[in-house]
Formats: structure tokens, sequence, C-alpha cells
């Protein structure tokens, strides 16, 4: 069942050769609940009887895991002994019960909601199945007339997604043991490479490095996930000596959030000589094709320094300091105040 959702226990009671009571309010009822935390003893005062049978409503808590309820009765109601002149040294009778085993889950979610695939043969993705009972059923809509736009297998809580032609498709799952009023779905994108786009600055100091963002991106210029590079064969091309550009470690972007770096392929650029660099990345389409990024321009420049290196005046003089740069050879002068 699904835990933080109120359940209710339906209780009926039998004769020993198993005929149904029409009638069994005047008996006193006790619950019992083997972990309180998860599920809390349920109020007897608020069974709902209806003729052969009676209602109650229990709450599990937000806890996952196993819980069991027990339901007995051993003596009936005193004040319906009382109405009807019956003494109350005749309440007691053989104990009955009953217990109900439960299994408290969360409700399942389907990650992702959105699954972006490049178009290549040896590729795969995966929907994940997290929550729930861990029992589920699914069907999709990936079928195109004759053609199918990938192969789909179920892997345990995964449902593994092996791309064969553009498009895209729903998947739907759905729990085969909760109460869910609606199935789980998600979106299968399959699409080969359109364009790639670099997010870079256009300058860097000589012996400093800056962070360059490679997205590689689909028909509707959504950036591929980083996991789907490895078949895309992407490539940096400075062709220049003026940087060095490598692929970021982790302690490169430790600095960075997730949500920053976004569905960005890291890489580090660091400023070589004085000049200019042009800078461009290559990847490979299914078909073979090589696809290519708009060339980025990059400075590298030397250093700031100020000169001179000393200042004397005199009380209420000024002065005037250069900031001093060299970028090309040539000797650049910003005047600051």
């Amino acid at each position: 069942i699904l835990s933080g959702h109120e359940l209710e226990v339906e209780i009926t009671v039998f004769d020993e050769i198993g005929r149904k009571f029409d009638n069994f309010s005047s008996l006193e009822w006790k619950w019992e609940s083997s972990n309180p935390s998860y599920i809390p003893h349920p109020d007897t005062s608020e069974m709902r009887h209806h003729g052969n049978h009676a209602l109650t409503t229990v709450s599990p808590t937000n806890q996952i895991g196993s819980v069991t309820l027990k339901a007995l009765s051993n003596h009936y109601l005193d004040e319906v002994l009382l109405q009807e002149g019956i003494s109350l040294e005749s309440n007691k009778f053989q104990e009955i019960s009953s217990k109900l085993s439960l299994l408290l889950r969360r409700e399942p979610n389907l990650n992702p909601e959105r699954l972006l695939l490049f178009s290549h043969i040896d590729n795969e993705g995966a929907l994940q199945v997290v929550g729930g009972s861990g029992y589920f059923s699914f069907d999709h809509n990936a079928e195109r007339g004759n053609n199918q736009l990938a192969d789909i297998l179920r892997d345990g809580r995964k449902i593994k997604v092996y791309p064969k032609l553009e498009g895209s498709f729903h998947v739907h799952v759905r729990d085969q043991c909760l109460d869910l009023r609606t199935s789980l779905s998600s979106e299968v994108v399959i699409s080969d490479i359109y364009s790639i786009n670099v997010q870079v600055a256009d300058k860097v100091q000589v012996d400093h490095s800056i962070l360059a963002c490679v997205q590689i991106l689909d028909s509707h210029d959504s950036a591929f996930p980083t996991d789907q590079y490895g078949h895309m064969n992407l490539k940096p091309h400075p062709k220049t000596p003026h940087i060095t550009i490598r692929p970021a470690t982790s302690m490169d972007v430790s600095h960075l959030s997730p949500s920053k770096m976004g569905a960005c392929m890291m890489y580090v650029i660091k400023g070589i000589v004085v000049g200019t660099a042009n800078l461009y990345f290559n990847a490979t389409v299914s078909s073979g094709r090589i696809i290519t990024s708009v060339p980025q321009e990059i400075q590298v420049f030397s250093p700031l320094s100020l000169t001179p290196k000393e200042i004397w005046l005199v009380p209420k003089a000024t002065f005037k300091v250069p900031a001093l740069i060299l970028y090309s050879n040539k000797i650049l002068y910003i005047k600051i105040m």
C-alpha cells in the first residue's frame, strides 16, 4: 500500500463452519499494530458497522517497511449486556482474531521524464522506476507503420531503450500492486546531431585557465546529456600554439553547481603565448558525416603590471598611474586615477 495514504480495512466475522454473521456490532474490538510508528493503533470508536461487515480507517505514516495489524475480540460491549439484562460475568468468550500484513511503499516515479538519445546503433538509454512495489507493467507507442523507433526491454526496475530510428514516443508504466489513479509516463526522443554550441570567455591571461562549456544539440536545440557523447567522437581543434585544451576534471569544476553546468562537456583552456587563437569542435553524426561548431576567437594577453613601482608625492599632490599591458608585442596604457 502507499505510505502516507489512508486505507480502509473491512472486518467480517464467521462461525466455526464458515457462515458469515449478519451482525456483530455487540462485540468489543481491540486493535494492535506491530509497529505503531508505521501505522498507529486504529481507533475502535470509529469503526462503522454495515450489516454483516464493519469498516475502519487506518492512517499509515510516511515510513517504508512492513507492518502487521491485528484485530481481536474476546468479550461483548458492557452497555449491550446491561441493556439486555445479562450479567457482566458472562461477558468473556474465546478470543477471535485476524491479522493483516502490509508492505508500505512510496509512490513510484519514472525517471527521467524526458530521455534524449543519440541515434546510433550501439547506443542505449534507460528509464528507472523509483519507489512503488517493484512489480509493474509497461507499454509504449514506438511503432511507426512497419518500423519501430527503438527496441525496448525490461531489466529489473529499468526499462532499456535501444534506438533505431529518429523520432519520439512515450513509455507508460503501471504499478501492479498499488492503487494509483494514473500511470507513469516518460517521453523518449531519438535524434541525430544538428549543431554544436560552445560557451567560453573570449580572453585568457598567459599561464591562467578558463572553462569552456560544449553542448551537442538535437533537431530542437536541446542539449544531449553528456553520457551520450561516447558515440559522438567530440574533439576540440585549437589549431594554434597560443592555448592548450583538455577535458576538465572533477576538481576543475568543483566550484560549479550541477545546475550551472547543465548538459555541458567541460574543457579547460590555458593561455600559453600572447596572441589570438581560434577554437572549434567537431562531432560525428550517425551517418559518419562531420559537423563543426562556429569558431570561437580567444585572445591571450600578458599579465597586468603597474609602473612605476614607487611614487613619492608632496601633500595634496596627484599623479596618474598607468596600468601597463603587453599584447601582441604592443604596449597598451590604461590610466588608473
